[in-house]
């Protein structure tokens, strides 16, 4: 009885949690013939008890997501951090994810966060990864003042499969990096909004002619500074809520003539949710991409240039002046809660390409729960979810939480 009150005691005190998960996927995002991954992880949390007003946090896991064919296991400190309070100003300072925007999952403003988008995660939040920052938060009233400084840099993971006669590379970027961003956020009043400027590196890459030769070209992945003015928006009336984001982006192509870095952008999204009948509720988006200084790059003179340029114009979404989209999530929840169903559609207007995620949870108890689910890419090749269609995959997981 000591021994398990002492656990307890442990455990309460360290504020340990996490969770076992077994899954399969039938497709990975390597692009490559294999079908069938058995993919496994173990995931810790601790939230130690305060001490002297310093609170801990501290989040990783490990995962092997190929253990058929013996792949090494990958493993990540998503966050380990420090917190405390003096008077009105809030403090954190370590590895940390910080997530912007108030749109639904489609969010303009959120520059800061950086994720790998090849992980195999079916909760897509988890394939976030956390960087080295120290954030002050200066608390008046309804209103935060935030000030973000992020040293370090982390390269995002994009699903990216080799083109024709092209063969696409990340080119190394230095681990230390300046970047800071700046946030007014209202919160608890008849509107909440923010307005928020970003100075760092985007997370989408840009490319770059690295050789050519007989056998092909050499395309680097490039990430280059960005600067982001950005604002978002959310309010309720009576059943229906509503919110909106917009962010202007300013890039190192400020007259739209280098075809190989995006263009300056304007990024909005506008929408709204209600729930009907007492669980299950909808939420529609529309979306709105104007790319300032637009040109088509079947015009460039220059086959290899040509060629990266209208590969560049795919990744970064950019192949229109102007582009307008949708989402869609209806969700569903029974029995109490413990029957989950959420189906996610992203489609974009002009090349018909669309992402289809449904998924399925299941509480079987307070511990246990089952997902099943898949992601399905449509499009032309010379798209950007058409890219994708060869990653296309069901899931399914069986997670223990602890």
């Amino acid at each position: 009885m000591d021994t398990i009150e002492a656990s307890g005691s442990l455990k309460d005190a360290l504020g340990i949690s996490g969770s076992l998960r077994a899954g399969y996927w039938s497709q990975d995002k390597n692009f490559t013939n294999n079908t069938g991954y058995s993919v496994n992880s173990a995931w810790l949390t601790l939230r130690p008890r305060e001490v002297e007003g310093f609170k801990f946090y501290l989040d990783g896991y490990v995962q092997e997501q190929d253990l058929a064919r013996k792949e090494d296991a990958h493993s990540e400190l998503r966050e380990f951090y420090v917190e405390k309070s003096i008077g009105s100003f809030d403090f954190k300072v370590g590895r940390q994810i910080t997530v912007w925007g108030r749109a639904d999952r489609v969010n303009p403003t959120d520059n800061l966060s950086v994720s790998n988008l090849k992980l195999l995660m079916t909760d897509t939040e988890d394939q976030r990864l956390g960087v080295a920052a120290v954030q002050a938060v200066d608390n008046f009233g309804q209103y935060r003042l935030i000030g973000i400084y992020i040293p370090e840099w982390r390269s995002p993971t994009y699903p990216i499969q080799n083109f024709a006669g092209a063969s696409v590379s990340d080119i190394s970027k230095s681990g230390f990096q300046n970047q800071f961003a700046i946030k007014l956020d209202n919160s608890g009043g008849a509107v909440d909004w923010s307005f928020s400027y970003f100075d760092g590196f985007s997370k989408t890459p840009d490319l770059s002619l690295v050789s050519a030769s007989s056998s092909g070209l050499n395309v680097g992945l490039n990430y280059d500074r960005i600067r982001v003015i950005g604002s978002d928006w959310a309010l309720n009336l009576g059943s229906y809520g509503f919110r909106g984001e917009a962010a202007y982006t300013r890039t190192e192509n400020s007259g739209g003539t280098n075809p190989l870095i995006q263009k300056p952008n304007l990024y909005a999204v506008i929408g709204g949710d209600r729930t009907f009948v007492e669980n299950f509720n909808v939420n529609a988006q529309f979306m709105y991409r104007h790319a300032f200084g637009f040109q088509d790059p079947a015009r460039i003179s220059d086959p290899n240039i040509r060629t990266v340029a209208s590969i560049e114009s795919i990744i970064t979404n950019q192949q229109f002046e102007d582009r307008a989209g949708m989402t869609l999530r209806p969700s569903y929840k029974m029995f109490n809660e413990t029957l989950e169903m959420e189906v996610a559609f992203v489609r974009w207007f002009g090349k018909g390409e669309s992402l289809i995620r449904p998924k399925v949870t299941y509480a079987f108890t307070d511990k246990f729960k089952g997902i099943a689910g898949g992601e399905i890419y449509s499009g032309p090749p010379d798209s950007t979810f058409g890219l994708l269609k060869h990653a296309s995959s069901a899931f399914a997981e069986l997670r223990y939480n602890f």
